[in-house]
């Protein structure tokens, strides 16, 4: 099996599972560790998936982190309410 045929067993596994690990490649396409690792590599460079630890997502369902200064001002009253709180209990 070729690399482009490998490349569409993986979006159509994803578009079911959502997630795919490195060791579920190797496994499922009986290829090697670097193989499975270049596929990534094209997927991504594609903007197909986005990389996870140990594998690959489909970018609708990895959630995107927001950036420290969104982070920083949502719920920012609960945070001083459950930072008081713990304070009180040191």
């Amino acid at each position: 099996m070729n690399q482009e045929e490998r490349l569409i067993r993986i979006l159509n596994y994803l578009e079911t599972y959502k997630t795919m690990n490195i060791k579920q490649m190797c496994e499922s396409f009986d290829i090697s560790r670097d193989t499975a690792r270049r596929d990534i590599v094209e997927l991504t460079k594609q903007e197909m998936v986005v990389r996870t630890h140990g594998g690959v997502a489909l970018q609708s369902f990895h959630k995107k982190i927001d950036d420290y200064r969104y982070r920083s001002n949502t719920e920012s009253e609960t945070k001083k309410l459950i930072g008081k709180k713990a304070a009180s209990m040191i």
